[in-house]
């Protein structure tokens, strides 16, 4: 689990704006705690899985992006890196 947040730490560093990247689930943060405070569990329930499920994807696309970055970075520095299995 501390590789995992290490690696997304890197990825928010290298992000170019990064308050793009969180703004939009500022609205969605709030949509939850509503739902949370009407007693609407199972809204919320689906509004935090839709919410998952977007961050996910955008947090996978940030960090394949990142991940070619290095690899660029690799190639023109002349690194070669051993793949983990």
């Amino acid at each position: 689990m501390r590789l995992v947040l290490a690696e997304l730490r890197l990825v928010f560093h290298v992000m170019a704006a990064p308050q793009t990247f969180h703004e939009p689930y500022l609205a969605d943060n709030h949509k939850i705690l509503e739902l949370l405070e009407e007693g609407d569990l199972d809204g919320a329930e689906d509004a935090l899985a839709t919410y998952l499920d977007m961050a996910e994807a955008q947090l996978a696309d940030a960090y394949a992006v990142g991940a070619r970055l290095v690899s660029r970075l690799d190639e023109h520095r002349g690194v070669v890196r051993r793949r983990r299995p």
